[in-house]
């Protein structure tokens, strides 16, 4: 029994140690898109900084999760993907604004795909390995594995394109 309770302790301090590591990465990343997001004006980039906020506060639930029950964590999962869908809900708003109210012109786009490929495969390298481990820990890996196979995909256009695609800068 008691080398059981080691064994749980010990999980939960790598997770924590994890945990702490990708909410620091996606909350660098956060802040870094969005100011790029308000410059460019741009709701692709808000897209993803709010995805990396999102992100952020997953893992900050997850960290409060380690160690609780199954009913916590299970609490702390359907909550995540409430976040996810409020996020997506918002970016939809405002793009249907910007639709409704058009006033564009063309930019080079920020090619912060290198950036998030690389923030991305850290995050996924260090959560890989805790995957299976809880609900928890399954939906962290879940959500971090869609978005890093998005940024495959848009490193992948951009490499059969050659240059960066343009985005529209709309006021």
């Amino acid at each position: 029994m008691l080398r059981k309770l080691c064994e749980i302790e010990l999980l939960g301090r790598r997770q924590r140690r994890t945990l702490i590591a990708v909410l620091a990465i996606n909350a660098m990343m956060f802040v870094t898109i969005f100011i790029a997001a308000i410059h460019a004006s741009s709701s692709a980039l808000l897209s993803d900084s709010l995805d990396n906020l999102g992100d952020a506060l997953t893992y900050g639930l997850s960290l409060y999760a380690v160690g609780r029950g199954d009913q916590t964590k299970a609490s702390v999962a359907l909550f995540k993907g409430s976040l996810i869908l409020l996020a997506a809900l918002g970016v939809l708003v405002q793009v249907g604004y910007k639709v409704l109210h058009p006033k564009c012109r063309f930019l080079k786009s920020w090619n912060r795909e290198p950036a998030g490929l690389a923030a991305n495969g850290v995050c996924l390298l260090l959560l890989m390995r805790h995957r299976h481990e809880d609900v928890n820990m399954s939906s962290v890996w879940n959500a971090h594995a869609m978005t890093s196979r998005a940024i495959l995909q848009r490193c992948w256009r951009l490499g059969l394109f050659g240059r960066a695609v343009p985005m529209a800068r709309c006021s």
